[in-house]
Parts: structure tokens; sequence; C-alpha cells
């Protein structure tokens, strides 16, 4: 629900005139046909996938069958499509997915976030997810605050929080004041990527947005 209203207030500010069309529906449905024919039937100019876990691959899978994905564009909401099971899962009709990650392994990352990617990758044998990185990093900050507070003692620590700067995986953290929801909160990078082939690995996709940071072009799929 929130990530359906704060994207009706971006939409609204961003593209004045443009028409947004909002489905919500349970977490457990299993058959979304009806609403992504209501949709295709709509004539959209792009789909935004919002489903988490089991619904995304739903809504991927069942908007193939009925034509209306790959030739509406598709744009999923977090980075499933990054981890193994989404090749697993879907085969050919995930081809031509562009999806939102907040990491990428051509990112460039700090001495700290790249000696995490190594190990992580000498253990693991893949590229870490931005959710490893970033609770990687949570933890150093941590230490380091308890290393600047030089004291474990809560007031204290909230103090050397608040008045240094600390190394994070991809840049410099610090505890800035804000309006709203970024009040003392760090926004990631957010990387538009787009598979263009079957079974392409993660590491091989274009980050096709925003432009200061794209290594490729987005591409529309061909018609079925």
């Amino acid at each position: 629900m929130g990530l359906v209203e704060e994207t009706k207030k971006a939409f609204a500010s961003l593209y004045p005139g443009g028409e947004l069309k909002t489905i919500i529906f349970d977490r457990q449905v299993v058959d979304l046909t009806p609403q992504l024919l209501e949709i295709k039937n709509w004539k959209p100019d792009i789909l935004l996938n919002g489903g988490i876990g089991t619904p995304t691959y739903l809504i991927i899978k069942q908007a193939y069958d009925v034509g209306l994905h790959p030739s509406v564009p598709m744009l999923i909401s977090y980075d499933a499509p990054s981890r193994p099971e989404y090749w697993k899962t879907l085969g050919e009709k995930g081809t031509w997915a562009s999806f939102i990650v907040y990491y990428h392994p051509t990112m460039r990352l700090t001495a700290r976030g790249e000696a995490f990617r190594k190990k992580y990758m000498a253990e693991f044998k893949e590229d870490p997810v931005y959710g490893a990185l970033n609770a990687y990093a949570q933890v150093l900050l941590l230490a380091d605050a308890l290393n600047a507070a030089k004291s474990d003692n809560s007031e204290q620590l909230v103090k050397a929080l608040l008045a240094n700067k600390f190394e994070g995986w991809n840049g410099t953290i610090s505890f800035t004041r804000g309006e709203g929801p970024y009040w003392q909160q760090w926004t990631p990078p957010m990387l538009v990527t787009q598979y263009t082939k079957p079974e392409m690995a993660f590491s091989e996709v274009k980050i096709v947005y925003p432009s200061e940071l794209k290594t490729g072009d987005w591409m529309a799929a061909p018609k079925r």
C-alpha cells in the first residue's frame, strides 16, 4: 500500500497529465490473469511490478502468458531478479524485464566495500546483494561509533554518530537532517538494470538508469 501511495505522489509530480492505473490484490492470490487482461486492454506504456516474493513471479509469468509482457516493458520494484532462482522459476519468460537494484558488480566501492565483496565471493562463490553489503556496513558503523565514543553508553554513542562521518560500503555515512522519511536516513543509489537474453548473468546486465551511472541503453523487446 505504501509503495502504491508513494508512486501516485511521484507520478503526479513527474508526469503531470499522465495516467496511472493501480491494482491491489491479496498476497495469497494465485491467478492474476483477470487483472492483467484488464491492464492489457488499457494499453499501458509500462507495467510496474510491485509484487514481493511469489507475486513477483506470478505477475511476470502470467503477463507473458496473456501477451502483455514483453511487448509492454516491465519494471520490477526490487532486486529479486539478481538471484539464481529467478531464471530457474521463469526461464525465457523472465527475459526483457527491467528491475531496480542498489548494487551492481560494476559499481565502484569504497576500500571497505571492496574488501567485503572479495571475502563474500570467496566464501559463497557469488556476488553479494545489497542487503548483505548494507548489513555489513551497519555492523561496522556501530563498531566505529563505539571506538569514537570510547564507550558503549547509548547517549555517548548517539553523540558520536551525530558528530562524525563514517566509511560505508559505497560512500560516506553521516546522520544529517532531512524532511519526512529522509530524517537521518541514507538513500542508496537506485539503479535500473535490464535482462536482454535468457539465463543472463546478473554481472552482465547493463545499468540503463540513471544517466550518470548507466553502462548501456535500455532495449525494447522484439515482437513475439
